[in-house]
């Protein structure tokens, strides 16, 4: 397979019909794998259920040299929340300082929300830090960042500060809108 296109075209289409061997056939035919093809296996194996062959192949993809992007580690994130693996996920998120994708809207959203799924060891705090970095920094908050904020809010307990981030929002939307 020499087309990487068409190669992870392929990849996608057995993934989502389950006939992984076959994606992974298709995927070892490819001569010079990018970071592309390893995050469609990885993708695929989140939704499909198999966060273990989603860190499994990450891992790979790491050993044989794969400098990952904000796709890889969203992906990664997701497994890590499908699992609740607190651990993993805070490895992953030190990787993510020092791979410099701190600042990543994506990557951003993705560790909040892995934060605020654990709810274990005072994570819930890093969860609202990270929301806070964002805000300052002027990345407009979505609505998927803030459903994890406000989860993350509940896990504290601390309805107050959920009612600030609800009211900061509010106004957020408003200077949004006028500014249109």
């Amino acid at each position: 397979m020499s087309d990487m296109f068409v190669g992870c075209s392929i990849i996608d289409m057995y993934c989502k019909t389950r006939l992984v061997v076959l994606a992974w056939r298709v995927f070892y035919e490819i001569p010079d794998k990018n970071v592309t093809a390893w995050n469609v296996l990885m993708s695929n194996s989140v939704t499909g259920g198999d966060t273990g062959e989603a860190v499994s192949v990450f891992a790979r993809f790491r050993r044989d040299g794969g400098e990952a992007n904000s796709i890889s580690f969203c992906a990664f994130l997701n497994g890590c929340v499908d699992t609740k693996n607190l651990r993993l996920g805070q490895q992953l998120h030190g990787l993510v300082v020092k791979a410099g994708f701190g600042g990543d809207v994506s990557v951003g959203n993705g560790l909040v929300d892995f934060y605020g799924k654990c709810r274990e060891n005072d994570k819930e705090k890093a969860a609202f830090n990270v929301f806070l970095h964002a805000l300052c920094e002027g990345v407009p908050p979505t609505d998927f960042i803030v459903s994890s904020v406000l989860s993350a809010c509940a896990g504290l307990a601390v309805l107050q500060l959920g009612s600030s981030v609800s009211k900061s929002l509010c106004r957020w939307k408003y200077l949004e809108e006028e500014e249109k």
